[in-house]
């Protein structure tokens, strides 16, 4: 990577770091605020949204010091300019309901969502996959988040017309299947893919430079057996799911967590290839996952270079344990 994109992809953090400041502060705010505790499931939820994004935060600004910029580094006008009257709405003494509190949420969440695509857009196209693996983790977890929203706005807004005295009908379930269907329309011809993990909890898998490794999540409608898994749903794209987990010899997990993310990086350069990550177990984080998803059996197989067949090799060396699998679309 030269100077230039450097210096271009440090800006892009820089404004996701200011963006998530705000939101930090805001959100902190929001916990505080009288009227939640009234409404323990939406408390529940903003907390976890304030721990997710200090979380992000810290990534943000641990991958700003690997470019050589700080939070301190130039003024990130427009993130900082869209994140202040967000802020803005959120620091105003609130007198309405909680609801409209959470709406501001999803506000800033939207935002910050794309953010974080353009970013990891920017940093694969520059070849930067480090910030890319930052972008990817921090839309991931943005897009739950709005999920969350979504699924628990209905049930608040009819809490809070029943609490008001109006004779509301609870229609909570009619929304959330409403909702739940527009997003499987939208989400019906996307790959099986690995998810960041949503909890501190889930977190413990660290990676080189202290994000959390992304846990291996499969979809609803995916079954699970032994030898070859079958994907029975998001099927239009990745026709095959490769996954390649490995328990490394003691002592050598870092060692080979390098390797593995230097093996993504070559196999993104294939064709056929829609996309690859490194990820750890949930149930047991020693172990390690090469998660690929192909166009089509013929693009896996055909996946070698010497970059590739030496660094697979290498592997070998770091493991006391392999295990290779595959999900096969039907």
């Amino acid at each position: 990577m030269n100077e230039e994109s450097r210096k271009l992809i440090a800006k892009y953090v820089e404004d996701i770091h200011s963006l998530l400041g705000h939101g930090v502060q805001a959100i902190t705010h929001q916990v505080s605020e009288a009227q939640m505790a009234d409404h323990p499931e939406a408390l529940a939820m903003v907390k976890d949204f304030k721990t997710s994004l200090e979380r992000q935060l810290a990534a943000a600004e641990q991958r700003m010091n690997a470019l050589g910029t700080s939070p301190t580094t130039g003024i990130q006008d427009a993130a900082a300019g869209v994140a202040g009257v967000v802020a803005g709405i959120y620091n105003k003494v609130r007198t309405e309901a909680v609801s409209k509190s959470v709406r501001d949420d999803y506000t800033f969440l939207s935002h910050t969502s794309i953010a974080y695509l353009m970013l990891m857009t920017t940093a694969r196209s520059l070849g930067d996959h480090d910030t890319e693996e930052l972008g990817e983790a921090g839309y991931r977890d943005c897009a739950r988040m709005v999920m969350a929203i979504d699924r628990g706005m209905p049930k608040l807004v009819f809490q809070e017309l029943q609490g008001n005295g109006l004779p509301a009908q609870d229609v909570s379930d009619w929304a959330k299947n409403l909702v739940h269907g527009a997003w499987d329309r939208a989400a019906a011809s996307s790959p099986v893919t690995a998810s960041q993990p949503t909890n501190p909890e889930q977190a413990r898998g660290e990676r080189a430079g202290g994000y959390p490794v992304p846990t291996v999540r499969f979809p609803r409608g995916t079954t699970v057996g032994r030898g070859r898994y079958r994907m029975t749903d998001h099927t239009d794209h990745a026709h095959v799911v490769r996954i390649a987990k490995f328990r490394p010899d003691p002592g050598r997990r870092q060692e080979l967590l390098a390797q593995l993310r230097e093996l993504a990086g070559h196999l993104r350069t294939l064709p056929g290839l829609f996309g690859v990550q490194v990820c750890t177990l949930h149930e047991d984080n020693e172990w390690l996952v090469l998660v690929s998803r192909w166009e089509n059996e013929d693009a896996m197989k055909g996946q070698g270079t010497d970059e590739i067949s030496a660094i697979t090799t290498s592997l070998a060396g770091l493991v006391e344990r392999e295990q290779i699998e595959h999900l096969i679309a039907i």
